[in-house]
């Protein structure tokens, strides 16, 4: 939601498109391999053919349910990102994020920004810096990841 997919065609970068936004390319004619990728994690590879003359629409979303994002980036980054060809352009509107997918992100949110604190607790703590300030900001960080673990472990889903 919040990055751009780099586009490629024929394994070579011509752009980059976010969230509701289009891209407009001019490619010879021919059959051409199209993908999209963002940091480790891509779409399958998808192979289309352009006549002369002839435009050729993409739609681009994400793999899955914004929900299941992260289990995406781990098991599945070849299918992070869903690419189809459509007969013609997709005029996609920007949804809310449901409450469930809002919760889960804050508290993914909170378990990586509590594991930052934390070892920043420890740094503070075994240089000195702040000695009597880390035990407070450690146990606090401890206790944002512990309860950000247990809302994940609560509210995860089951693949089936």
């Amino acid at each position: 939601m919040l990055r751009r997919y780099v586009v490629l065609i024929d394994d070579t970068e011509v752009g980059r498109v976010g969230r509701g936004q289009t891209l407009h390319l001019d490619v010879p004619s021919g059959a051409h391999q199209v993908q999209l990728k963002v940091d480790w994690c891509s779409s399958e590879p998808l192979v289309a053919v352009v006549e002369p003359g002839e435009t050729v629409f993409f739609a681009c979303c994400p793999g899955g349910a914004a929900s299941d994002g992260l289990r995406a980036v781990i098991d599945n980054k070849d299918d992070y990102i869903t690419l189809r060809q459509t007969p013609e352009p997709i005029v996609m509107a920007k949804s809310p994020l449901d409450r469930r997918t809002r919760f889960l992100l804050g508290a993914a949110f909170g378990f990586f920004g509590g594991g930052l604190t934390l070892i920043g607790a420890w740094i503070w703590r075994y240089t000195g810096v702040a000695s009597g300030a880390a035990d407070v900001v450690a146990g606090v960080s401890l206790a944002v990841v512990l309860a950000s673990m247990i809302v994940l472990w609560l509210c995860r889903r089951r693949v089936t």
